[in-house]
């Protein structure tokens, strides 16, 4: 199992790349959205989403990206995912296409009415666009990322019946002894179909789906993913509800230590692949865990 130690004081944000050999994930707090940084020790960089667009007072690309990648420093990501078009992942990535160099985005390939501002920044970019389905596996540096969602039966051009949030773009990453699976807003039915397909679930830590809403995250689904760290990212005081009293009960019941970007502000994961720490940003506090490393087998 995980054993933790807490440590209190206030860190100081790491700006600069990860040093020593360490991995780390940022989830930022982008109100009711998702935006996830990965940077590995060599220094690629993975955005996953981009939270919500809007006017430039409100835009997150504009307000929150755009300035957090540039104080990193960088001025080029290896990688922008998309797990799917929905405005609260989508709408925040015009700007970081717009005013960074983007070699690869990867897509589910659905493109939604009210998304066309961020397609055309997607095609004006100049990246490689790759459509990816369940099963490929690819590597960014020395992490291995699966891909578990969606299963590619459906032609694109035909709407999924079940709605966009079932066809997220579901990625695993695997780097030394450590593992986190990203769900986008894969909701139950998207979550039956990945347990039925035996798909490899099981990781350290994982992305609630679709902000803590009930319908995701069920208990199937957690007695198989069998985190030990669960990340919301969420919006404060959101008109949802999220996230819900029943997801909560259930990522407890599992077992999970949960964090959320409306009360945590960012959540930064770092790891070596033997030990853990977890920053949440708003208090300042820092909490480290010992990885067994079966977990990430």
């Amino acid at each position: 199992m995980v054993s933790l130690a807490l440590v209190l004081g206030l860190s100081i944000w790491p700006w600069v790349a990860p040093d020593n050999g360490r991995l780390r994930v940022t989830f930022l707090d982008v109100g009711q959205g998702d935006a996830i940084l990965v940077e590995l020790p060599e220094g690629q960089r993975l955005l996953v989403d981009g939270g919500p667009g809007g006017n430039q007072r409100l835009d997150v690309g504009e307000r929150v990206l755009a300035p957090f990648l540039w104080n990193r420093p960088t001025q080029r990501l290896d990688v922008v995912a998309l797990t799917h078009p929905d405005s609260d992942h989508s709408g925040g990535l015009r700007a970081v296409l717009t005013r960074f160099g983007v070699r690869e985005f990867w897509e589910n390939g659905r493109w939604i009415t009210g998304t066309e501002e961020t397609l055309r920044a997607v095609e004006r970019s100049g990246a490689c666009r790759r459509t990816l389905v369940a099963g490929q596996r690819l590597w960014l540096g020395s992490a291995l990322l699966t891909v578990l969602n969606p299963d590619g039966s459906r032609p694109l051009d035909d709407p999924p019946p079940e709605g966009q949030n079932e066809e997220s773009l579901v990625l695993r990453l695997d780097w030394r002894g450590f593992s986190l699976l990203l769900t986008g807003d894969l909701g139950g039915p998207g979550e039956e179909r990945l347990l039925a397909d035996h798909a490899p679930v099981r990781a350290l830590a994982l992305k609630v789906g679709h902000h803590g809403s009930r319908y995701s995250s069920t208990g199937a689904f957690l007695d198989a993913v069998e985190p030990a760290v669960a990340i919301i990212s969420v919006g404060a005081r959101n008109s949802f509800g999220h996230p819900t009293p029943e997801v909560l009960g259930r990522l407890e019941a599992a077992g999970a230590r949960i964090y959320r970007t409306d009360r945590d502000g960012a959540v930064i994961l770092e790891t070596d692949g033997i030990t853990l720490s977890i920053t949440r940003w708003a208090s300042g506090t820092v909490e480290r865990l010992d990885l067994d490393p079966e977990r990430g087998a």
